[in-house]
Parts: structure tokens; sequence; C-alpha cells
């Protein structure tokens, strides 16, 4: 249920919303932006909490009007090499990483947050990945329950890794999946 709008027409749960994106977005270290150079994570914090009201402004004409502005999405490929120990020759050893506009990631991370919110609920307890409490470990300490639990003498347990999965993948269906 939305709460009422306050006497400058803002509704709490949204202004809440950008500061937590925001909060995130300078704790996060690895967030791969592309100007963090000339917008210093600190600076977007303070600009946000200095002028919040036009930012929540320009926050909400996004989600409202669904839109991205074709700028945030501009990214700049930068490929780095795994570690010291890798083969330099061997295209596995490097990844590619992708930076984007600061006010992109932001907007990116209260997309994620609200859509979090929302499937919480709808998500298989099988799933381990890509959502929060389901990790490695807790996969392999089901894996065991199962097996500890069966009757049978034996189990037979398929385990598959596709390595390189991203990397090998038809860069067609990468770019229009």
């Amino acid at each position: 249920m939305r709460k009422a709008p306050g006497e400058d027409g803002i509704y709490p749960e949204m202004v809440k919303s950008v500061c937590l994106a925001v909060s995130e977005y300078v704790l996060d270290m690895y967030n791969g932006c592309l100007e963090e150079r000339a917008f210093p994570r600190e600076m977007v914090k303070s600009v946000c909490l200095a002028v919040s009201e036009y930012v929540l402004d320009m926050y909400n004409g996004c989600l409202e009007e669904r839109a991205f502005p074709r700028e945030w999405k501009v990214a700049k490929g930068v490929i780095l090499l795994k570690n010291e120990e890798k083969v330099r020759t061997d295209p596995r050893s490097y990844r590619l990483i992708t930076l984007l506009a600061v006010w992109g990631k932001i907007l990116e991370r209260m997309l994620v947050n609200r859509l979090n919110e929302k499937l919480v609920d709808s998500r298989s307890t099988s799933q381990y990945g890509i959502r929060g409490g389901g990790s490695t470990e807790d996969a392999w300490c089901k894996v065991k329950e199962c097996v500890n639990g069966t009757a049978c003498k034996y189990v037979l347990g398929i385990f598959v890794d596709f390595k390189g999965a991203l990397d090998n993948g038809q860069q067609r269906m990468v770019r229009h999946g």
C-alpha cells in the first residue's frame, strides 16, 4: 500500500528507493561505472542528498515513462587478465567487464530492488544462484540431505559445470537474448 505523499508531494517510499539504490552504489566496490573518475562515489551520494527532490523526479520520470535514457546505456568494454598466472595467449585467461554510466547503474539498482521485492515469494526454493539466501553451500547441503534421506544403497548424481558458458555462447543469442 502506497503511503500518502508529504506536503512536498513526494512519496516516502520513493525517497527510500532512491536512497537505498544510491547507498548500495556507494558501498559496492565492483560497480563497473564508466564515469568513476568523473563522478566519485562520495560525490554522487552528496549530490543525491543535496538535490534529492530533483534526483527523485528524474528517477520517477524514468519509472513512470518506462524509459531508460540511451546515454545511460552506453558502455565501454574493458578486457582484463584474470590473474598473472594465466596464459596470456589463451582467450579464457581474460575477463570482459562493461563500464556503464553512474546514473544508469543507480536506476538499474532501483529496478533490481523492486523486482526482488515483488519476486521474493515466487522463486523456487530449489534455485540457489542469483538470489539472496541461496549459496553453493546451501545447494551442497540439499544434495547431502537427499542422499542421507534415501534408503537406496546407491545414489546417482549428475553435476554440470558450463565452463565459459557466457564466453563461448553464440554472440547473436547473447545480444538478442
